[in-house]
């Protein structure tokens, strides 16, 4: 197994899986299902070494069904990005600046058929310094004083995209 491309930002770790058999076939789920195929764990802090607290995802995983069955020959690749949210705001808080953690794969019959040790490390700002929403600051005060669209407040007149205040509320 590889891993590559791995992306942290100290809630959720992504990673990129490409797997092929070296001694013989492997029976895999095609679906390659997070936390049921391709599973995450023994997290360590990078600098600490110590097991930071971590929030588990907890559910029912689907059924094996011969439909999904994969038969990989050496020689073959097959590959998916696997997503994993080990820490939360309401639980854990963010995680630490660097994580490792080991990526399991799972056989179809559930066996695990590889160990891979990873290091995850976020950037400085988890968020890039960009808003989660995707809108942009809004000067409150400006907009409370009836200012322009341009530095933040409203416009008399409304037109698409503004926050105009409606005929006769003043």
């Amino acid at each position: 197994m590889e891993v590559q491309d791995i992306q942290y930002d100290g809630f959720k770790i992504s990673a990129r899986i490409l797997v092929s058999p070296e001694g013989g076939s492997l029976r895999l789920d095609r679906r390659l299902i997070p936390s049921v195929d391709v599973s995450i764990g023994l997290f360590a802090d990078c600098e600490r070494g110590t097991v930071p607290s971590i929030h588990t995802e907890r559910f029912f995983p689907p059924q094996n069904r011969a439909e999904n069955l994969m038969v990989l020959e050496p020689g073959y690749w097959y590959g998916t990005t696997v997503h994993f949210m080990p820490f939360d705001d309401h639980f854990t808080g963010i995680g630490p600046e660097c994580v490792e953690a080991t990526l399991r794969l799972h056989a179809f019959d559930g066996g695990v058929v590889v160990r891979e040790r990873i290091r995850a490390v976020r950037p400085p700002s988890p968020d890039g310094g960009a808003r989660k929403d995707g809108w942009p600051e809004i000067d409150w005060d400006a907009l409370l004083d009836g200012g322009t669209q341009e530095d933040g407040g409203t416009q008399d007149t409304p037109d698409a995209g503004s926050l105009a205040i409606p005929p006769g509320s003043r």
